[in-house]
């Protein structure tokens, strides 16, 4: 695997898009938290995809559940060669998520750094080769006893 080759203009453009509903992260009642992970996630999907910037697409169902601090959630996926990005979402009561990529021979990527602290993490990587990989979501800080998530992986337009 190797880091996307995207255009520096693509990738500041694509980080913009998912950016821009930050804004409706806004503190809700517990029962409505995982809504907002949900509609977040939709958001992302619309403005990578045909009918945004027509730069990606969903290669998998999304992922939804809840996770208390250090504590993290896995899905093996099937990915061919290509561009990817591993998109995550954790609700307002969580200050920092972090999410992965890896292969059965252990070859690791992360977004998740000491120094950034987001709930918004995004990791743009390549693959150069068919197989079975691991996405992984680690919530690294939740306030309350479990913080709603959600993660996908679009797959970047040749």
């Amino acid at each position: 695997m190797s880091f996307a080759s995207i255009s520096l203009p693509r990738l500041a453009g694509l980080a913009l898009l998912a950016s821009g509903f930050s804004s409706g992260l806004a503190a809700a009642p517990a029962a409505a938290e995982g809504r907002l992970v949900r509609d977040y996630m939709a958001t992302v999907e619309n403005n990578f995809g045909p009918m945004g910037a027509g730069v990606a697409e969903p290669y998998a169902d999304a992922q939804f559940g809840s996770l208390p601090t250090d504590l993290e959630a896995q899905q093996s996926i099937s990915l061919q060669p290509g561009s990817y990005i591993l998109v995550g979402v954790c609700d307002t009561n969580c200050d920092d998520l972090a999410v992965s990529i890896y292969s059965s021979s252990l070859d690791f990527y992360t977004v998740y750094d000491e120094e950034e602290v987001t709930n918004q993490p995004m990791l743009f990587f390549d693959i150069d080769a068919a197989g079975t990989y691991t996405a992984t979501v680690s919530m690294q800080d939740c306030n309350v006893d479990d913080c709603d998530y959600g993660f996908n992986i679009l797959r970047a337009f040749d």
